[in-house]
């Protein structure tokens, strides 16, 4: 037997949850503009009677008692009582209640209520809130203003919303409901646009003065708007009283919807939801840093910049909306005390920056130039920003700033300067010793260092950088000692309480802390400066680059055709020799001393 059709089961004078929004409205038209959600039905399951006790009395006879909801005591409340607690509440509370529950959803929503919304209207007269338009039922215009959910979905938004149209859309919702101005004359009669009148005069419209990534700018419409027009429209059209009456009516209720929409436009920017979050988000601040100074940050709060503030306040911890319970402190607690120990080693360098190392600085530029003048012409020396960051130096400099540092303040470490400058020197040659092969090791037959040689060369790679130079020219390098502009600590660590600022006043690195790594054994020119050497009739394999120098021989280019470079030291030869416009050219460079007959071809 084929089954029949199914049948609704309702409990008989029981009205679904449209139909209750419908009597409502016919009795005093305050809804919301929401669909609550529909309730689940019951369903009555029937038991079959267990057999009679010994009493003559069934197992099942006792009756469990309904559960309740929490507000459902609420109606025991008198009702002037109930008025007046909620007179007192937020508008968007008062529409909360309004769905909690049957009675309640009754209670609020019935004529003589209307004084409750108005009531609770009024509480936001401080912030000046616009009043209720006419258009509009005090919970619409409540839910509309207060209620960040889509008018026609009901999902979630963020966006403000859209006062002329009188809605508050979702981004899909917005894009498939509201179509463009051009879109919209179109679907009006044709008697309607020869008469000229402007659409934006008599529907209401959304004003977009900059393109978004939904919408371009322009002029935007409800599609359901458009096409209710255009039905009123065809009845009017036709008779020229009923027309007139329809613009003059027409006319003044959009003018008052775009007056009233610019009202809650401003309103909306100044007090709305952004405003309630900030203040919510500052409460958290504040909560937080009352917490901070009470275990002993109080110093490092009041020395916070505004940048410090801006960083603190967009913490992931202390961002969120929600204001701050002792539960949420025990979490966050161990990650806040790490932040804000960083954000006091940044308070105390900003500190010594602006009132310590101005005064203690100078003490030791005095120091060490009076060390640098007492030296040879050619010895080689730390640098300022070497010797500054050693531990004997950081020892006085980073004092703590109720110790007064002078001149004598440095004595001690002074009278240890030559042994200093020896330990830097043995650190810095073997930092470059490093960097030679192992063939270059192994095949030193000279007395002197293999550093020393004329033929042991180095190339610097960094950027446009493309120098050849001997050991001693690598340690004062600007490459590796000059401070660029934009240097902040890209390299390692260095030690101080402010580091950056010493660099910064002193005017320089220490040697090797940056950039080190761009620095190579030049395979290419120990090759053109072993021919070089020969060519001036010394042993490339001991001699060295001093003993060069004091030959002070000179060297003539016949390679070059159109300005003939004549008199290059040894170092200018070997860096002409292996400048990029050789490469290119199928000829190598060729040298000639001035009183020699022969020439002599480098090739690499």
């Amino acid at each position: 037997m084929a089954p029949g059709p199914r049948r609704v089961t309702r409990k008989r004078g029981q009205p679904t949850a449209a139909e209750s929004d419908t009597e409502l409205d016919t009795n005093y038209n305050l809804t919301d503009g929401s669909e609550p959600a529909p309730k689940r039905r019951k369903q009555i399951t029937t038991t079959r009677a267990k057999r009679p006790t010994a009493e003559g009395k069934s197992a099942n006879s006792q009756v469990k008692k309904k559960k309740t909801g929490g507000l459902a005591k609420l109606a025991d409340i008198p009702f002037d009582i109930l008025a007046e607690i909620f007179s007192l509440l937020h508008p968007l509370d008062v529409l909360h209640l309004s769905r909690a529950n049957k009675f309640l959803r009754t209670t609020l929503m019935s004529r003589s209520s209307a004084f409750i919304w108005k009531a609770s209207l009024a509480t936001l007269a401080a912030l000046e809130l616009p009043p209720c338009p006419k258009d509009l039922t005090e919970p619409q215009y409540i839910r509309l203003m207060f209620e960040y959910s889509c008018t026609f979905c009901n999902g979630p938004t963020l966006d403000h919303g859209q006062w002329g149209l009188r809605v508050r859309s979702c981004r899909s919702c917005l894009k498939h409901r509201v179509i463009s101005e051009w879109d919209a004359e179109c679907l009006l009669p044709h008697d309607f646009r020869d008469t000229g009148l402007p659409l934006s005069q008599i529907a209401p419209r959304l004003e977009l003065p900059n393109a978004n990534k939904l919408l371009k700018c322009g002029t935007w419409y409800l599609k359901s708007d458009v096409l209710a027009l255009a039905e009123t429209l065809k009845d009017v059209l036709h008779d020229e009283a009923k027309f007139h009456a329809f613009l003059r009516d027409r006319l003044l209720s959009i003018a008052i919807i775009n007056m009233h929409a610019h009202q809650m436009a401003i309103w909306q920017r100044d007090y709305g939801h952004e405003r309630e979050v900030d203040a919510i988000r500052d409460r958290r601040k504040n909560a937080i840093l009352d917490k901070l100074k009470k275990m002993g940050y109080e110093d490092t709060v009041e020395k916070m910049s505004d940048g410090d503030d801006m960083e603190f306040a967009s913490h992931p911890l202390v961002k969120p909306a929600k204001d701050l319970t002792d539960r949420m402190w025990a979490n966050m607690r161990d990650q806040m005390v790490e932040f804000m120990e960083k954000m006091k080693a940044r308070c105390l360098a900003r500190d010594w920056r602006a009132n310590i190392l101005p005064k203690r600085l100078p003490l030791l530029r005095k120091v060490l130039k009076e060390y640098y003048l007492s030296q040879g012409e050619n010895d080689i020396l730390p640098s300022m920003a070497d010797f500054c960051f050693m531990k004997e130096f950081l020892d006085v400099i980073d004092a703590p700033k109720d110790v007064e540092v002078t001149e004598a303040s440095f004595s001690d470490v002074v009278a240890r300067l030559p042994e200093l400058s020896d330990v830097w020197r043995e650190q810095a040659f073997e930092k470059i010793r490093a960097l030679l092969p192992t063939s270059v090791v192994e095949q030193n037959h000279s007395p002197h260092d293999v550093l020393a040689l004329a033929t042991t060369l180095f190339s610097c790679e960094d950027g446009q950088c493309a120098n050849v130079m001997t050991y001693d020219r690598l340690l004062v390098h600007e490459c590796l000692t000059e401070r660029p502009y934009w240097w902040r600590g890209e390299g390692p660590e260095l030690p101080g309480i402010n580091p950056e600022t010493c660099c910064e006043e002193l005017k320089g690195i220490p040697w090797g802390s940056y950039k080190f790594e761009a620095v190579s054994f030049s395979e290419v020119g120990s090759q053109h400066a072993r021919r070089i050497v020969e060519l001036c009739g010394r042993d490339p394999d001991t001699t060295t680059a001093e003993e060069m120098d004091k030959l002070d021989a000179r060297l003539n280019c016949l390679s070059c055709s159109s300005l003939k470079r004549a008199g290059l030291t040894w170092r200018q030869a070997v860096s002409s020799s292996i400048c990029p416009i050789w490469i290119k050219l199928t000829s190598p460079p060729r040298w000639r001393m001035p009183y020699e007959t022969h020439d002599v071809t480098l090739t690499p």
